[in-house]
């Protein structure tokens, strides 16, 4: 599986931090992806951050993120987990850029819980269906000309989206089935002792625009 960089885009996984994510948001996600680097040959993951300082989580847990997001490039997977934290990210610049320029790409963006509204921020919801967190639904039916679907993983083209905590494993494991085959998916799920879901055992059909 090919790992190189080409201009400024990169064969990788990036996991958003922030002050006030939920672990299992980010830490669910990054076990998975990175568990697929190293016993599938898949791309690698790290987890980026607006500063290369420690940043502490929803639950109290102080994470060090890799690098910065501006001195790294961008990844074929970006994931924004959900939290209170969330709120403040959706107003980042450097963040709703770096969505759309993934996208741009031809990258896929992903959330988990309220990651979705940071999405939403960046203007690339309109359209297309999405899941999150059950506290966010009401938030999310606000939304003109965007979806809620009430099931644990949504994909909608480049845009996958799920519903919160431990449903950001099915993410991920669904992530890993649609780049790397049922075989990668399995590989992974094993080693992390996570039984397969009946709603993300295979990548949902992808949603076309017109």
């Amino acid at each position: 599986m090919a790992k190189s960089i080409q201009g400024d885009t990169e064969a990788a996984v990036h996991v958003l931090g922030f002050p006030g994510a939920e672990e299992l948001d980010l830490v669910g996600p990054y076990e998975c992806f990175q568990t697929w680097h190293t016993q599938a040959a898949g791309w690698p993951c790290r987890v980026v951050a607006l500063s290369d300082e420690p940043f502490t989580g929803a639950k109290g847990l102080t994470i060090t993120p890799h690098s910065r997001l501006d001195a790294t490039s961008i990844p074929n997977i970006l994931v924004i987990p959900g939290g209170e934290g969330s709120r403040s990210v959706a107003r980042s610049e450097a963040v709703l850029n770096r969505i759309c320029m993934c996208l741009d790409r031809g990258g896929t963006v992903a959330s988990v819980c309220t990651g979705v509204r940071v999405l939403h921020a960046a203007g690339v919801l309109q359209g297309r269906t999405v899941s999150t967190h059950h506290s966010a639904h009401d938030e999310v039916r606000g939304w003109p000309n965007v979806q809620l679907a009430q099931k644990r993983v949504t994909r909608d083209g480049p845009v996958w989206t799920a519903a919160g905590v431990s449903s950001g494993l099915d993410l991920a494991l669904a992530l890993v089935e649609a780049r790397g085959g049922p075989s990668d998916r399995q590989i992974v799920s094993r080693y992390v002792e996570y039984p397969p879901d009946s709603d993300t055992a295979s990548p949902p059909p992808e949603r076309t625009h017109g």
